[in-house]
């Protein structure tokens, strides 16, 4: 085998060093020039919503143009790095005063007040890699404003071809693709014609995307370097982890992942929808009633929504009420651990904040173990530990788990997890119990999250041999079932028919409004590619379980999990309201978590026999889901809607850092964990062990059913 590898690698060297000058090369070309209003995400941070107006005030009168409005503090990064200088070009309106324009951090020169469109051109040293344009905002409307930008670009000076190349640096991005890349090839043990085959491709086409001047393909030269880098060592890790000798128990390994990710990154954060779900428990347990007004015109959370009184006199709440009953003891133990540590028993402080919140990062939990075991009974443990994981971890799941934990979408991804696993225990020993277990997971996903509702066609589909075949109950054992699983389904939908009958006056009702559940035009492109919040860019994860799912369908196993795909994205597309609004990726398919799930560990089995491939790819896509997620997070993509839906695709896949080291690493220092690292508290303590009890309850609830629980039909490690 290292005679092989030396063999390769001998008959490649110097195809390798022409590639690594054609890298080279490809470096030394200047990317012309970039429009940044239209194109970058890296300077919105600083920049209002693109907005259109004819008569803004020109030299010689009013005139059209597309306009986006500083903040005040406006950083604009020159991006990607450039070994040659700039010319940046505005076209700006200064109305509020004097604005200060800086080269890293430096005085370059004041601008002052002027109120009509004015055009500057500014010739920028090639060190200078980001530009900040600070003036006093005047508050307009609620918003501060500060320079009206109505054209901002760059354009690189300088030589390129063959005589920019002792000005270039050989180790940049193109380099790094480019080795990664082969690092991954060989990984496969490919043929040397093949290996040399591709690697030439790879380096041709590098330079062809260098060479067109384009910044855009320089700067997604830059990412996919960057992400070739996080699977060329992932696939590294994996190979040295096949020498270890030991048994490898995955359950307890995805545990350790949830627990690292958790402790890094969990943040208690309650607001906006998330205010809605809590005003259940503080209402009942600090006012004892269900009057809402207070939790919605007092509270110090942010909220975006205001008191609207139904017929009844109660202030409208449209959210489901299933969190509430799910979160309630974690809310309790936070109220007892306020009256330990001395905070105020107001409903708004640390410990129920918190507390409450960890009932998100809890069902994270539950749906790792249950999809594990969901997914343990088609394919290896192997496949379905890895395949687990990549969802939640390569998925908006993982941010509505950690960081907006008021939400219901981790915890409705839990309900169906447990629901499908309830299915399939039901079908392989059936008995009352089990019955009573179904119809508990069904009443939980559907008060979670009603739209959940429409995933019961996979517990249908998975109990279809209990009704024909051999499988099949006698009619008496089967209406038997059937009638526990209804009642105990019912008790669990009861306190939210309840509630409805009290706010709204009807035992059934859509609190919103007939128009928010009416189907309409299907926008099911959209969701797929579009730049709002389209799958393939926001969650290539949830694209490949769809593949997996397709490539499966010849295969019985495949169709529940594929119609309860079908038949909910079908709905969801045709909503008004299909996107979600301001939301992290489509919020509403973490619902469909577990059956994606399926089609990813399908995905995997077909590649079983290339699993550096597999595990490249995974790795990959985590990798570019927390880059995206700490850009989310940080503004460096707006969080609103219709301001994200303004963006061009570009400047959702393209960053500076296209790693996000520096805002992740921001994320981990403001979580829970980490503040409290440097500001520890001595009553925090308390809280500390409500979340360790909480957790370890969790787990030991789950070993004790973990039994009977998971049985694997195949046991390949």
């Amino acid at each position: 085998m290292l005679r092989g590898l030396r063999s390769r690698w001998g008959t490649l060297g110097g195809l390798l060093l022409l590639w690594l000058i054609i890298g080279w090369w490809a470096n030394a070309q200047p990317s012309r020039s970039a429009n940044l209003l239209q194109h970058t995400s890296t300077s919105v941070g600083g920049l209002y919503g693109l907005e259109q107006s004819n008569s803004l005030p020109g030299a010689t009168g009013p005139t059209t143009r597309s306009y986006r409005w500083s903040n005040g503090n406006l950083h604009v990064p020159l991006w990607p790095a450039s070994n040659h200088a700039r010319l940046v070009q505005l076209e700006y309106v200064a109305p509020f005063g004097p604005t200060s324009l800086q080269f890293e951090q430096t005085q370059a020169l004041s601008l002052a007040l002027q109120p009509e469109l004015r055009q500057l051109s500014l010739f920028v040293p090639a060190d200078v890699q980001q530009l900040q344009l600070r003036n006093q905002p005047s508050e307009q409307d609620g918003r501060n404003l500060g320079l009206l930008l109505s054209h901002l670009s760059w354009q690189e000076l300088g030589s390129n071809g063959w005589a920019a190349l002792p000005d270039a640096t050989p180790f940049n991005s193109s380099n790094l693709a480019l080795l990664c890349g082969v690092v991954l090839l060989l990984s496969l043990g490919w043929a040397r014609h093949w290996l040399a085959l591709a690697g030439s491709g790879l380096s041709l086409g590098l330079a062809a995307l260098a060479w067109s001047g384009n910044w855009l393909n320089r700067a997604a030269i830059n990412s996919l370097s960057q992400l070739l880098l996080v699977a060329a060592l992932a696939v590294g890790a994996y190979h040295m982890w096949q020498r270890w000798p030991r048994p490898v128990n995955w359950r307890w390994l995805l545990v350790a992942i949830w627990l690292i990710t958790t402790l890094s990154l969990w943040t208690p954060t309650v607001q906006y929808d998330g205010v809605g779900y809590y005003a259940y428990l503080r209402s009942a347990g600090i006012d004892h009633d269900f009057d809402f007004s207070n939790e919605f015109s007092q509270t110090p959370l942010e909220l975006n929504t205001g008191v609207k009184l139904t017929k009844t006199g109660y202030a409208a709440n449209p959210w489901s009420v299933g969190p509430a009953m799910a979160f309630a003891p974690l809310w309790w133990l936070g109220h007892g651990i306020t009256l330990l540590g001395g905070w105020p028993s107001d409903g708004y402080s640390q410990p129920y904040l918190a507390l409450t919140t960890w009932g998100s990062a809890l069902a994270g939990l539950i749906f790792i173990l249950s999809c594990e075991a969901l997914l343990r009974r088609q394919f290896s443990p192997k496949i379905a530990a890895l395949a687990t994981i990549s969802i939640y971890l390569a998925s908006n799941l993982l941010y509505y788990s950690l960081f907006q934990g008021a939400y219901a979408h981790s915890l409705s991804a839990a309900c169906v997890s447990l629901m499908a696993l309830a299915s399939l225990r039901l079908r392989e020993q059936p008995s009352l119990g089990r019955w009573a277990q179904l119809g508990l997971s069904m009443g939980a996903t559907i008060v979670s999250y009603w739209i959940g509702a429409l995933v019961l066609i996979l517990p249908a589909l998975l109990l279809w041999p209990l009704l024909v075949g051999k499988q099949r109950l006698a009619w008496p054992n089967l209406i038997k079932g059937l009638g526990i699983a209804a009642l105990a389904g019912l008790l669990v939908v009861l306190p939210q028919l309840a509630m409805w009958r009290l706010l709204y006056g009807a035992w059934l009702t859509i609190p919103q409004g007939g128009n928010f559940a009416t189907p309409r035009s299907s926008q099911l492109w959209p969701m797929l590619v579009g730049s709002l919040y389209g799958m393939l860019w926001w969650t290539p994860i949830y694209v490949l379980g769809l593949v997996g799912l397709g490539l499966s369908i010849r295969q019985r196993q495949a169709w529940p999990y594929l119609a309860a795909v079908i038949i909910y994205l079908i709905y969801i597309s045709r909503l008004p309201d299909w996107h979600g609004s301001g939301a992290f990726g489509l919020r509403r398919l973490t619902t469909l978590a577990p059956c994606l799930a399926w089609g990813v560990a399908a995905l995997l089995h077909r590649w079983r026999h290339w699993p550096s491939t597999a595990i490249g790819l995974i790795a990959s896509l985590v990798g570019w889901n927390l880059a995206l997620m700490a850009r989310y997070i940080t503004y460096a993509i707006p969080r609103g809607y219709p301001a994200i839906a303004e963006l061009p695709l570009s400047a959702i896949l393209l960053s500076d850092q296209p790693l996000e080291a520096s805002r992740l690493g921001l994320l981990m220092r403001n979580g829970w964990f980490g503040s409290q690292l440097s500001n520890l508290q001595g009553r925090s303590l308390w809280v500390f062990l409500g979340l360790l009890g909480s957790t370890a309850g969790v787990l030991a609830i789950w070993r004790w059913l973990g039994r009977a629980n998971s049985p694997s039909l195949n046991q390949e490690t």
